[in-house]
């Protein structure tokens, strides 16, 4: 669904590119959505919070900072994988923009944190995660298409990790090569 609709965005990433850094305001109120939303500073806050629960036996936050730790390495993969492959120009001259990893990484945090604490969490971070996908924008390094199909890929990598539960669970897990991109599939774990 969200590459479909990364589809139906592409015709217009020009206008909203060109909409988006009309506004100084706007170009510089997200500038710190670039920060946000790296790959650094989402896997740093997992790896906190995963280590802070541990520390303060918290099993509920440990288990959320790991789960977030993994959907941001499958996020990662699926991300790179796509950029290589499509090799799409950014708007600023440099190479793979599609899909944004900076969106994609900030949805994936949002959905794990809804999923496990629920939508008084999760709704601030899909907020953060549309913050962050306007600041690449702002700042000329992705068109719209880019950053919706980097949220659908983050939202896909959340609920990649965990479909159904105990004995009767669904992995499915993404694995690259070289040459080929499959998709594992694995139940009961």
């Amino acid at each position: 669904t969200g590459l479909a609709a990364a589809a139906l965005a592409h015709p217009g990433d020009r206008a909203t590119l060109d909409e988006v850094q009309e506004h100084a305001w706007v170009r510089d109120g997200v500038r710190p959505g670039n920060a946000l939303g790296s790959g650094w500073v989402q896997t740093g806050g997992a790896l906190a919070a995963g280590l802070l629960g541990h520390w303060t036996g918290r099993p509920r936050l440990m288990q959320t900072g790991l789960d977030v730790l993994r959907t941001q390495a499958v996020t990662e993969v699926w991300v790179q994988t796509v950029k290589v492959s499509v090799d799409r120009r950014r708007p600023d001259g440099g190479h793979y923009a599609f899909p944004s990893g900076h969106t994609a990484t900030t949805f994936a945090t949002a959905e794990v944190l809804r999923r496990d604490l629920g939508w008084k969490v999760g709704l601030p971070m899909y907020a953060l995660g549309a913050y962050v996908a306007t600041a690449r924008m702002a700042q000329n390094h992705h068109y719209l298409s880019d950053v919706i199909a980097g949220a659908a890929i983050g939202l896909a990598s959340a609920h990649s990790l965990r479909l159904g539960h105990g004995r009767h669970g669904l992995r499915i897990a993404p694995a690259a090569t070289r040459r080929s991109l499959a998709v594992a599939l694995t139940t009961g774990y």
